[in-house]
């Protein structure tokens, strides 16, 4: 995500005050896809350190875990249909080495356990009405599309759970920067 020499500036003043609060932070399934699921890059290492201090909390929601764990498996399958091209038996091992060490389950979960990552989906009170609410209304992210209601049930749920906090929303999905612009 790019920011303005501005916002940079106001960044860094935000993270530099001695009483910080500890500052949430969502992070879409666009974003892991992104990094390449590659949770010890050095973006993802300076979020590991900031919230092992606790001034960062990662906060989720049942919709990022389930699409992020289904577009690891659909990684580990593109990677397996792969082997019929390949004639090399050790190249064939090191790609089975690969899917084996790098299973779903454990990929993401263990990134949510060493981040210690919160799934507020189980404390926010958020129901379909909501999210219908809101695709008749055709308010964002239903503006133009009706295939957001993923989405939307992020947007509610973060909404429900920062009621008396800030979050960073790291996303590339600008339905996320309409929902929360200050009006």
């Amino acid at each position: 995500m790019k920011y303005p020499e501005k916002e940079k500036s106001k960044l860094r003043e935000w993270f530099s005050k001695d009483e910080i609060n500890t500052i949430y932070m969502f992070i879409d399934t666009q974003t892991f896809t992104n990094e390449k699921f590659d949770f010890n890059n050095s973006k993802f290492n300076t979020i590991k350190k900031a919230s092992e201090n606790k001034h960062i909390k990662i906060i989720t929601t049942i919709v990022i875990i389930e699409e992020t764990k289904r577009r690891v498996v659909e990684s580990m399958e593109a990677i397996d249909k792969l082997k019929s091209k390949i004639h090399l038996k050790k190249i064939i091992e090191l790609i089975d080495n690969i899917i084996k060490d790098n299973k779903e389950s454990d990929l993401f979960s263990k990134f949510m356990e060493d981040f210690c990552v919160e799934n507020i989906s189980k404390i926010t009170d958020i129901s379909m009405i909501d999210v219908l609410q809101d695709y008749f209304k055709k308010e964002p992210p239903f503006k133009n599309k009706k295939d957001e209601f993923p989405d939307a049930y992020n947007i509610k749920c973060l909404k429900s759970y920062l009621k008396n906090n800030h979050a960073i929303v790291i996303s590339g999905d600008t339905d996320y920067e309409d929902c929360f612009k200050v009006k």
